[in-house]
């Protein structure tokens, strides 16, 4: 029960420091044995908190994990690894912050797979259905692999707290940041534009090789509860 410490110990440290969180209904019932993750009872409603040294996996090697997308293909991280990295997108079709940054996202991934990183979008939830994955890939554009992961092996090997987190790892598979795509939407807020940009400035930074200024935030969403682990 690897994940669920980490997400307690996150939980408890911005609870204490700003106080955000307000209920929302449960999606799924989830079992330790089945190990299938549900969109969590509670949402972080504040903008993203900097982590710091505490990003769970942060700077370490990303295990090699295989998938199956919704196309039947099988394949692994290192299948869809650009030569300058991977991006890994946890997805949430009905969470309300993960809506707001689909198409952005899509903007992103064309961007950014120019210059040499592969882009993968994961989807924890049990409740989200292929007809409504297909309807937001045409929707916002998505090109890379979308994988259904009611299981959640990637979501477990990468420690994923919320519905709108990113992942931003080099070459070697090492994790150089996870958390949110910027500051701009919450629940219950959105700015007129972002004042910082998390995940480009991630990607600029190991695009360029050099080190990457905020490794960590928590992502503004919905709250995954994975049992087992």
């Amino acid at each position: 029960m690897k994940l669920l410490r980490v997400t307690l110990i996150v939980l408890g440290a911005v609870a204490l420091a700003i106080g955000a969180w307000g209920p929302i209904a449960v999606k799924a019932v989830s079992s330790q044995k089945d190990q299938h993750p549900v969109r969590g009872v509670l949402q972080f409603k504040g903008e993203p908190v900097d982590l710091g040294d505490a990003a769970p996996r942060v700077g370490e090697l990303i295990a090699n994990v295989e998938f199956i997308d919704i196309g039947g293909n099988r394949k692994d991280l290192a299948e869809i690894m650009g030569d300058s990295g991977l991006v890994v997108v946890i997805r949430d079709v009905f969470c309300p912050v993960s809506r707001k940054y689909g198409t952005r996202l899509g903007r992103i991934e064309d961007e950014y797979r120019d210059k040499g990183f592969g882009f993968l979008y994961v989807n924890v939830n049990r409740a989200d259905t292929l007809e409504v994955v297909r309807d937001e890939i045409d929707a916002y554009g998505f090109e890379a692999p979308y994988v259904l992961d009611p299981g959640a092996p990637i979501a477990y090997v990468l420690e994923a707290t919320t519905s709108t987190e990113v992942f931003v790892l080099d070459a070697s598979r090492m994790l150089r940041y996870r958390g949110a795509v910027d500051d701009q939407y919450g629940i219950g807020f959105t700015k007129v534009a972002p004042t910082k940009n998390y995940m480009v400035d991630a990607l600029n930074a190991v695009e360029a090789g050099t080190e990457v200024e905020s490794k960590g935030t928590i992502a503004p969403g919905c709250y995954l509860s994975l049992a087992g682990g």
